[in-house]
């Protein structure tokens, strides 16, 4: 009986990461940029859910912004998660050349 809920828990995992990674593909297939960048901007984190088109946010941009070919790492709002306070969840703002929105991306690492 317990294995037939852990199934099916799994399951539903499954069935939503194959959702948001088809929507990622999706926003990510509609930019022309080369994969390469995009793999080094995310280098050490994941993603964690759907990627969606925001607004700048309130809070201050990072100083000196790290750039990954069209990408630009403009603000990052984290928090750190788990017992050891060495992981970390949020999101990732990126300007992408030739967008008037941002990527916002929510990740964790």
């Amino acid at each position: 009986m317990m294995s037939k809920f852990i199934d099916e828990g799994f399951n539903r995992l499954i069935e939503w990461e194959k959702e948001f990674e088809t929507h990622n593909e999706a926003i990510l297939n509609s930019i022309e940029h080369k994969p390469e960048d995009f793999e080094e901007l995310l280098e050490g984190a994941r993603i964690t859910d759907k990627i969606e088109w925001a607004k700048s946010p309130s809070f201050k941009p990072q100083y000196n912004p790290d750039k990954y070919g069209i990408f630009t790492l403009k603000y990052v709002d984290q928090w750190s998660v788990g017992m050891e306070g060495d992981s970390f969840e949020g999101y990732m703002y990126v300007e992408v050349e030739g967008y008037e929105k941002l990527l916002k991306i929510p990740y964790s690492c």
